[in-house]
């Protein structure tokens, strides 16, 4: 009879009578059906920000993509966020397509982490940072004037210079080149195409 249940032909109140004990007041019941549907709405919950997450984030680098990088860019840019002076530069790896070559694209996705980790760490937290492409990272700097700008630049690069990068028994020495722009300057619409 509790397969006739499944199909619908026992009304549930019968099927309910039989498949739970008596002894349980029906508030218990209620408690655990409640339970049951929060965790499963957090579940779900956790599940879908982590697929935004992931949608927003370089797999490699764990940085922001390129695609998050443009939702703030037009965010900041936009008149409704007041983070005046901004400052925007663009960061290349030097010669990284010969890191590819001559060690194997396994090290260079090893430089690229590192590279990433010795930029992330020079930055602010309201800073946003992104692998926009390639060995390409772009960061938009809030409440960052010119002076400051370029003083984090260069505190990047020489870490970066100073700093080699060690993969296994390898010491691979990167530099970096930027290209920085500030609204003090320029329009901040024109900040994307001035830095690059």
């Amino acid at each position: 009879s509790l397969s006739i249940g499944f199909l619908g032909v026992i009304p549930i109140a019968d099927y309910l009578s039989v498949i739970v004990p008596s002894s349980l007041p029906i508030n218990i019941i209620l408690s655990f059906f409640l339970l049951w549907m929060v965790k499963d709405l957090s579940d779900e919950y956790v599940y879908k920000a982590s697929l935004l997450n992931s949608a927003r984030k370089d797999p490699l680098t764990q940085l922001y993509n390129r695609r998050a990088f443009k939702h703030y860019y037009d965010l900041y840019t936009s008149k409704k966020k007041g983070v005046l002076p901004l400052s925007l530069a663009f960061i290349d790896i030097d010669h990284f397509k010969k890191v590819n070559d001559d060690y194997g694209h396994i090290v260079g996705d090893v430089v690229l982490q590192q590279v990433s980790q010795i930029i992330s760490n020079n930055l602010r937290s309201v800073d946003i940072i992104s692998r926009y492409g390639g060995e390409e990272f772009v960061v938009i700097l809030p409440f960052c004037d010119k002076e400051n700008v370029q003083r984090v630049i260069e505190r990047i690069r020489y870490t970066t210079e100073t700093h080699p990068i060690v993969v296994d028994d390898l010491n691979i020495s990167i530099t970096l080149s930027a290209g920085v722009a500030t609204s003090q300057d320029i329009h901040v619409k024109q900040l994307l195409v001035r830095a690059d």
